[in-house]
């Protein structure tokens, strides 16, 4: 950890994520290297691909029978919409950004776990945004999918009748917090994994792109969608991240967040 980051508490760690949160939907780009993030000044940033390790999912039976019975996956073709090269069809259940985004649309948060919640996200970025080659990035809507459940895992938010609005009220008892985001996009479902302990006095941002399956109408393979859904409805435990060491060059990172 640099010696010139100084130490936070939980609730700062909260305002962080928020003004991070404001900070990513104002970038003009939809993607963003790791060797960028992790240059990050207020906050230690650290990504990881993972698309090459087995992931271990620990899914009950019953769930799985489940799974393994569900039509719209089974037999697609009798619903008409799913899969799509978009994704999985359906209406906008919650939005936790503050603002439309051109492309990127919150579908849904699932709270598996108190401190691990799942958010489905559609990202049409990428025909806007065709910069990126290879794996080694992550999607604007992931980041924003990140640091939103984040700052509500960490704050209750209040109604204020007499201001007309809302206000966060801190309820983090401790503990590591995690967030699995399943993004479709065009014909791809890329999986990240992000983790967060903000007791710690310098807390880490791990953000792991744990897969990414190839899932649409010319190429449709149930098997992908099963697993697909063993991330969105059961996700594995994302495993405490050791320390390791970007070999890339990083981009020149304009000035952040100011505090």
């Amino acid at each position: 950890m640099p010696s010139s980051r100084e130490p936070f508490q939980p609730e700062e760690v909260a305002l962080l994520l928020g003004r991070l949160f404001r900070l990513y939907i104002s970038y003009a780009p939809y993607s963003f290297l790791f060797e960028w993030l992790e240059k990050t000044p207020d906050l230690e940033v650290r990504c990881r691909d993972a698309t090459g390790e087995k992931v271990l999912f620990t899914t009950s039976p019953e769930l799985l029978k489940a799974i393994h019975e569900c039509e719209r996956v089974t037999a697609p073709e009798k619903f008409p919409g799913l899969p799509s090269d978009w994704g999985l069809y359906g209406p906008l259940f919650r939005q936790l950004y503050s603002e439309m985004i051109t492309g990127i649309k919150g579908v849904q948060v699932l709270c598996p776990h108190q401190n691990h919640w799942t958010f489905i996200v559609r990202d049409h970025s990428c025909a806007h945004d065709m910069g990126q080659k290879g794996d080694r990035y992550i999607l604007k809507g992931e980041l924003l999918a990140t640091t939103s459940i984040f700052y509500h895992q960490m704050n209750k938010m209040v109604w204020l009748p007499d201001k007309d609005r809302y206000t966060a009220k801190l309820r983090y008892q401790g503990g590591l917090l995690t967030a699995t985001i399943v993004t479709f996009t065009h014909g791809k479902v890329r999986i990240v994994q992000a983790t967060i302990k903000p007791s710690e006095k310098h807390p880490t941002l791990n953000l792991i792109l744990r897969a990414i399956y190839t899932l649409n109408n010319a190429n449709y393979d149930k098997k992908v969608a099963f697993d697909v859904l063993k991330w969105i409805l059961d996700p594995p435990q994302a495993e405490p991240e050791t320390e390791f060491k970007s070999t890339e060059t990083a981009q020149k990172l304009p000035e952040r967040v100011k505090k």
